[in-house]
């Protein structure tokens, strides 16, 4: 599954669509931060509503900072958006290095975990398509003479599977290559013109004539807008080709950097505390819960002091493994967690009784579980991703149908017409709760960079830090009451039809989603504290 679509995939596809369409896309490319914005804002577009109940003056900071958890896949903490928002473990930050000193099994684990991580220091930067894992192992097992004829038809139903993704990651590769022969041509163009392309004046003032001159000074912008040159496009166009290779090579093993036993589920302490990030995703995924506001760039759902993120790596470039996320859940339980970020997914998942196993620990010990729907326009009632919140044989090994701890978010966009659910969402009726922001959506980077990108990775920690705003108000309440003020004060839109993602039926939101609607901070507020939904969208008056 994409855990993330990123705004410059996107401009390479402009060559090939209507200038209409362009125009829109690179309209709303420039789309300013919006996900804290309601529907009565004028400027920027259908949020969380947040920025209204941080303007209605009734919140209190609290006298401790939920602990929220970010499983991902590492994190720049010198971003000068998130500083001080790091969870630290004292009894580690004040004992011996090299010692287990809280005796939890990881050694050194100061602020969180790596499970990705060898002893040695190495990391998985790049992993194996969970797909890729299953063909190598369906192999394994008919060459050991184990394979059964429902293994052997298995078998070759996956590599026909394994050939039509790999040739479409080639494609994408070809098109990012498309991307950067598309800017080139857009500095060629604007030289040409006497406009020098690094200059951000010049190119927003460059004179244009015809389709070409505006498309290159379109384009620019939008570099400057991630911001993007050549070197970085020619760095992502290599990473994403390293990324490829490993992501299908059957042969490459993760446990061979990891040192771990792959076939031991519950193995404790493997891994690193080396935290720090590899690529952008955790970082983006964290500023949407907690980044602090740092000029107009852009700002978190959750007020400084509000939160402290336990930071936690178990996500490669490529799909995580059962064993890996399982057992960040515990950990991130038994490190305190009060809600868990999940900005990841996958179609296959051979282990998913032990992660069912995490998520019921979890839910035992009252911890709420955000995760991100998927970006593939599917329906997650008919074609499930996983990890989701429905386990396998819940009856005959005594789960719930459903963990109730579990919240599954679908990505919206800023405006309330037939867009306001992204086309490349998941979606469904049973099992995608709410929507949030999730398409053009203003996010950190590493480096102390900001870049506007898309993805259900975003809309889960826009709903995560919305849940622990609301939690840090009502610390009282129970998952049960934080997940159940989330969907029934989702904001909804009776009369709007939306396109249904992948299909492009007129549907209305609660045909695709549990809720019907969006996250309302400001809602969800007030049904927490009076028992029942605001009659309008009336901010709280603050107590005399």
């Amino acid at each position: 599954m994409n855990k993330f679509l990123p705004c410059l995939f996107l401009t390479c596809i402009c060559v090939c669509m209507p200038a209409a369409d362009v125009w829109e896309m690179l309209q709303r490319q420039q789309q300013k931060p919006w996900a804290l914005s309601g529907p009565d804002s004028k400027k920027a577009g259908h949020g969380t509503n947040m920025a209204a109940l941080l303007e209605s003056d009734v919140l209190k900071k609290p006298a401790q900072p939920i602990l929220v958890a970010v499983i991902d896949s590492g994190f720049d903490f010198k971003h000068k958006a998130l500083k001080n928002i790091w969870f630290e473990n004292e009894a580690e930050k004040k004992g011996q290095d090299g010692v287990d000193d809280d005796k939890n099994g990881f050694v050194d684990d100061v602020r969180g975990w790596n499970f990705i991580g060898g002893r040695d220091g190495a990391q998985v930067v790049h992993g194996r398509m969970e797909l890729t894992r299953e063909v190598k192992r369906l192999k394994q097992l008919i060459a050991d003479g184990k394979g059964s004829d429902e293994d052997k038809k298995l078998l070759k139903t996956l590599q026909e599977k394994f050939v039509k993704q790999r040739t479409q990651r080639a494609m994408s590769g070809m098109r990012a290559f498309t991307m950067l022969g598309f800017y080139r041509e857009a500095v060629r163009v604007a030289t040409a013109k006497g406009v020098d392309p690094k200059d951000r004046n010049a190119v927003a003032n460059m004179p244009v004539e015809g389709a070409d001159e505006w498309m290159a000074r379109e384009a620019l912008l939008m570099m400057f807008q991630q911001p993007m040159n050549e070197e970085m496009l020619l760095k992502q166009l290599d990473q994403s080709t390293k990324a490829t290779r490993v992501q299908f090579d059957e042969n490459f093993s993760e446990s061979a950097i990891i040192g771990d036993d792959p076939k031991k589920m519950d193995e404790v302490g493997y891994g690193n505390n080396n935290l720090n990030a590899t690529r952008g995703h955790g970082t983006s995924v964290t500023s949407l819960i907690a980044a602090h506001g740092v000029g107009k760039k852009m700002r978190g759902q959750a007020p400084f002091g509000y939160v402290k993120v336990i930071p936690i790596r178990a996500v490669p470039d490529g799909d995580e493994r059962d064993k890996d996320i399982a057992n960040a859940l515990r950990y991130a339980v038994d490190s305190g967690a009060k809600i868990v970020n999940m900005s990841f997914g996958k179609y296959y998942s051979p282990n998913k009784a032990y992660v069912d196993e995490a998520f019921k620990y979890a839910m035992d010990k009252g911890v709420l579980i955000i995760i991100a729907a998927g970006n593939d326009g599917n329906n997650v009632d008919k074609n499930p991703a996983f990890p989701n919140a429905v386990p396998d044989n819940a009856a005959e090994r005594g789960l719930p149908e459903m963990f109730p701890n579990v919240l599954a978010v679908g990505a919206s966009g800023p405006k309330a017409d037939e867009s306001l659910v992204a086309e490349w969402s998941n979606y469904g009726k049973k099992k995608v709760h709410v929507f949030a922001p999730g398409a053009f959506v203003t996010c950190a980077d590493p480096g102390s960079a900001y870049g506007v990108s898309h993805g259900t990775s975003l809309a889960a920690p826009a709903t995560t830090g919305v849940a622990a705003v609301l939690w840090s108000q009502f610390p009282d309440k129970t998952y049960q009451d934080i997940h159940d003020a989330i969907v029934k004060g989702a904001r909804t839109y009776p009369r709007l039809k939306v396109a249904e993602p992948g299909e492009g039926n007129a549907v209305g939101l609660s045909d695709i989603s549990v809720s019907g609607g969006i996250v309302d901070a400001l809602r969800s507020f007030h049904y927490l504290k009076h028992g029942k939904l605001p009659v309008t969208n009336e901010k709280p008056r603050k107590k005399e």
